[in-house]
């Protein structure tokens, strides 16, 4: 297979199935149907030009489509900012809907910390999220000096990102309708609470209520992820099971490895690797090696690791009530605190 075909078959993977490739490509290109056409069967070879057209119009890595070397991986990098919020969600919404169009996809999330598909939960946790991206992670903070109540802040970005509360509830409508494996430990908890304690501390909190009002939500959570484990599907929160697929979940409790958050993704036949790194942003390749190895890197790990969906009910209360008690130490501190 030459770098043409490569490159289309990377494009056909990113379309939805009905979609016509051709008729896609025309578009990208600004060409007839039978041009696109004869490019598609590679009949007629595409310019460097043409190709970078492509890369942009369906957001692929024109490196994908080459040739690998083992030692020498090329990332794609996506990054987020106070003034690119609605980026991010436009393409988590992307990802998740690429996922949800096509079968038989397989995606492994192994969760140092908790998977942030996990805060779309509940919307009290996504907006906390955003706001400490923007205070503490990102640059130029437009939150410097001000304090987290979250109707205040939950109202700001309902006015500047267009359609907030939609993205976030189409994203948890999503992911709950994705079949997903993920890998968990007693430790996936622990950024979410130090970002939480370090906001009290810090004083970035408005009051006692918002500080408190987050561990209730994330105890709200873990609660919902048990009920998952338990039945191994997904659960919609505040839907008709009628209305949205369930998705499957097999999750796993890992005990004596170091986890790292990482996203696996093999669809068609191509494997993804996504990193993502503690400022939100991500990393992300489709070389074969780093896959191969990333898959190695699971396999070890889900050998090593108990399976909690269906199965194993000390092992899984085991883990769900060690996240809580992190949960409550936490609480304790805030609540005998004499800050406010």
């Amino acid at each position: 297979m030459n770098y043409q075909q490569k490159l289309f078959l990377l494009i056909e993977n990113t379309l939805h199935p009905e979609k016509n490739i051709y008729r896609e490509v025309a578009t990208a290109l600004s060409i007839e149907y039978d041009a696109a056409r004869r490019r598609v069967i590679t009949d007629t070879a595409i310019t460097f030009d043409e190709a970078c057209t492509l890369k942009n119009y369906f957001n692929i890595a024109l490196d994908s489509a080459s040739e690998h070397e083992e030692d020498n991986v090329n990332f794609k990098f996506k990054k987020f900012n106070d003034v690119e919020l609605n980026k991010r969600f436009e393409f988590v919404i992307k990802q998740l809907s690429f996922f949800l169009n096509h079968n038989n996809n397989k995606i492994t999330i192994t969760a140092k910390d908790i998977p942030f598909y996990c805060y779309y939960l509940v919307p009290e946790l996504v907006v906390f999220r955003v706001y400490y991206y923007v205070r503490i992670m990102w640059p130029n903070s437009k939150f410097k000096n001000v304090q987290f109540d979250h109707q205040r802040i939950y109202d700001f970005f309902n006015k500047t990102i267009p359609d907030f509360s939609v993205k976030i509830k189409k994203i948890k409508d999503d992911y709950l309708q994705v079949d997903t494996t993920e890998i968990w430990n007693k430790n996936s908890l622990n950024s979410h609470m130090e970002n939480i304690l370090y906001s009290w501390e810090a004083g970035y909190f408005e009051n006692k209520e918002n500080a408190l009002m987050l561990l209730d939500k994330t105890v709200e959570v873990l609660d919902h992820l048990k009920k998952q484990a338990i039945q191994g599907s997904k659960i919609h929160l505040n839907n008709n099971p009628q209305t949205l697929k369930a998705g499957k979940i097999h999750m796993y409790a890992s005990e004596g490895m170091q986890l790292e958050n990482t996203i696996l993704i093999d669809a068609n036949g191509s494997s993804q690797m996504y990193l993502i790194l503690n400022n939100g942003d991500y990393l992300f390749t489709h070389n074969p090696y780093f896959c191969q190895r990333g898959k190695e890197y699971i396999e070890n790990l889900i050998t090593h690791s108990s399976p909690i969906s269906k199965v194993s009910e000390k092992q899984r209360n085991k883990l769900f009530l060690t996240l809580k008690q992190k949960v409550g130490i936490v609480r304790n501190k805030i609540e005998n605190s004499t800050l406010f």
